[in-house]
């Protein structure tokens, strides 16, 4: 434990320290127990209850139970065993968690990979995990080409009936809550993206043991998250284990429109939203949440205004803002509200969840007063177990815990800064190193970097973020080592190859040409005096042609405005103009709210030009 050095000035704020730092760890309830055996409960409990749900086909929990029991014998067949490393390759789906389920029944450890990250991407991070299977979709299979071909692959939508007839011999795998249940891969400081490993332990702190959550048997929980986006932990297994129903959004864009269809039709009663798509909901089409019990949301700040906005629409609505590094798997920290509370300044992130710690500490690693701003730590049941194959990474940022007497107990930076409340909570100040959330995904800058600078035409790179209009942005500033390039010409080949090396959320909206990086007087990079870009240059192959009637006017005024970008032609891509889901979900907002037009998200990505977006929509709906 802390010596008395160690202890702040004050020794209320000391007690004060100790009372919430380990109030999470103390009191755990925790159950000593599988994801998976936590599963069997369920089904022993409620077996003829709905598990699954999705476009309109339902599995029982004694039907999923079945069906994994089957699934998980033939991975023991091809060797599957504790901590066997499988990947899944496939969008939100039945199959899916049927997928990842049953590999936990086997011993193994699930490793999710979305399908529409870059093939450099996929290559990297199979090569990395070394995956002894791939499950997959029949869609899918040509991801695979050239990928590890000594890998076995199984095609789920052929296998799984073959697969039906086995027989789970024994779950007895010597499986215990500190084996590996899953790999997530996040953004790394390195350059290149590094795989998180995450316990039984520290998924069932999050999903049983925390009571702020709200989960049981009457929880009906939308599957939107990605499944490789470590929130799907919290909506999956929160639902699972506790006798819920989990009904899974199958479409890959997510739109307003399509949840609010969903929402009607299957019940649901709890959602968990990244800030940017919660904030956008609350501005565009509230309605969403009438019937909405508990309200989850974080990635990133939460605004007050728009929580306020949500209580007064709902009297019966729970609202918990979710802080945590997926280091600490999902969330290390909640703060819930419902409408007989007035919200006043910022929206904390709380106080620290089941069987976790929380310090917050000066550079000499000793506790900050009250009101004092310092670094967040986080220990207990959740921590990551490392870095996958990153020892040296790993030792770094989970360091020996020093107020713990117990040996071999760790704390994770989390560089995040945050100071403590008067009433023990935390409030979240801010980053303190390059990592990132744009729209819900971390981001770690260094790794854009790097990446730019393999590209042979550069000399260095910078990657800020920008806040346009309360719109994050990413910004790449770009030194070419040959001065009197074409920059145009530059700049379309780093978009192209960005495209293919990076996921989608990666890619700078705007890449800047510069001759020199400005510096600080210690030589550093000053990246405050890098020059503000409020609108995107337009730098496409394809000619710029302008609007010929009214409606094509009116658009490209329209996307002019909420993509930053000037001139916008009627040939240019919405998406390669840097447009994404949740402007999407505002320029139908804006469309229907100007024009009365009975227009929908799916309008856009069927026709993302202005030329193809005008033919879809009536002229006399535009004549004033």
């Amino acid at each position: 434990m802390m010596n008395r050095t160690n202890r702040t000035s004050d020794e209320s704020n000391y007690n004060l320290f100790l009372n919430q730092a380990w109030n999470g760890l103390v009191n755990s309830r925790t159950p000593q127990k599988c994801v998976h055996e936590l599963f069997k409960e369920q089904v022993l409990k409620a077996p003829k209850s709905i598990a699954l749900t999705c476009n309109g086909k339902s599995l029982t929990y004694h039907e999923l139970d079945i069906i994994t029991d089957s699934f998980a014998q033939d991975l023991i067949d091809r060797g599957s065993g504790p901590e066997t490393v499988i990947a899944v390759l496939t969008h939100r789906s039945i199959e899916t968690i049927v997928s990842i389920l049953s590999i936990l029944k086997a011993g193994g450890c699930y490793l999710a990979i979305e399908p529409d990250i870059p093939t450099i991407r996929l290559d990297y991070i199979i090569k990395d995990a070394n995956p002894s299977i791939i499950i997959t979709t029949g869609n899918h299979l040509n991801k695979l080409d050239g990928i590890r071909e000594d890998i076995s692959t199984i095609n789920i939508d052929v296998d799984l009936e073959r697969i039906r007839s086995k027989k789970l011999i024994s779950t007895e795998r010597s499986i215990t809550p500190s084996n590996l249940a899953y790999i997530s891969y996040t953004s790394g400081t390195t350059g290149k993206p590094k795989g998180v490993c995450i316990t039984h332990q520290s998924i069932t702190r999050l999903v049983k043991g925390e009571e702020s959550l709200l989960l049981g048997s009457d929880t009906v929980f939308l599957q939107l998250a990605p499944i490789a986006f470590d929130a799907s932990t919290l909506e999956i297994w929160g639902t699972l284990t506790n006798g819920g129903k989990l009904v899974i959004y199958s479409h890959q864009e997510v739109t307003s429109e399509e949840i609010q269809t969903i929402i009607e039709r299957d019940s649901i009663n709890t959602l968990w939203l990244t800030s940017g798509l919660f904030h956008l909901m609350i501005d565009t089409n509230i309605s969403i949440f009438k019937d909405i019990k508990h309200v989850l949301a974080g990635g990133d700040v939460i605004s007050a205004r728009h929580v306020n906005q949500l209580l007064d629409t709902n009297s019966d609505i729970i609202f918990t803002n979710g802080y945590g590094p997926t280091e600490n798997t999902t969330f290390t920290t909640t703060w819930s509200v419902n409408n007989k509370k007035s919200i006043q300044g910022n929206i904390p992130i709380g106080k620290p969840i089941n069987g976790t710690t929380v310090y917050i500490l000066n550079s000499n690693l000793s506790p900050v007063t009250i009101g004092e701003i310092g670094d967040l730590y986080t220990g207990g049941e959740g921590l990551a177990r490392c870095y996958l194959g990153r020892s040296r990474e790993t030792a770094g940022k989970f360091i020996p815990n020093p107020f713990c007497e117990n040996y071999g107990e760790r704390m994770y930076y989390t560089g995040d800064q945050a100071r403590w409340n008067n009433d023990g909570t935390i409030d979240f100040i801010g980053r303190k190193d390059q990592q990132v959330k744009i729209n819900g995904y971390r981001v770690e800058t260094n790794e854009i970097e790097m990446t730019l600078k393999e590209h042979d035409e550069v000399m260095d790179a910078v990657v800020v973020v920008q806040n346009i209009e309360n719109d994050k942005r990413l910004i790449a500033y770009v030194i070419p080592k040959t001065k009197n390039c074409d920059y145009i010409s530059l700049t379309r080949s780093l978009q192209v190859y960005l495209k293919k090396k990076l996921p989608f959320y990666m890619v700078p909206w705007v890449i800047s040409i510069i001759q020199n990086l400005p510096l600080t007087m210690n030589g550093k990079v000053d990246r405050n005096a890098l020059p503000t870009t409020l609108r995107k240059p337009r730098n496409l192959e394809n000619e710029y042609i302008p609007p010929t009637n009214s409606i094509e006017l009116y658009l490209t005024n329209l996307w002019g405005e909420m993509l930053k970008v000037e001139p916008v032609g009627v040939k240019d891509d919405f998406f390669e103009l840097g447009g994404h889901s949740l402007i999407v979900a505002q320029l139908i907002s804006q469309i229907r709210e100007d024009k009365k037009v009975p227009i929908h998200s799916r309008n856009i990505y069927l026709n993302p030009t202005i030329e193809g977006l005008a033919k879809t929509i009536e002229f006399e709906n535009f004549v004033k």
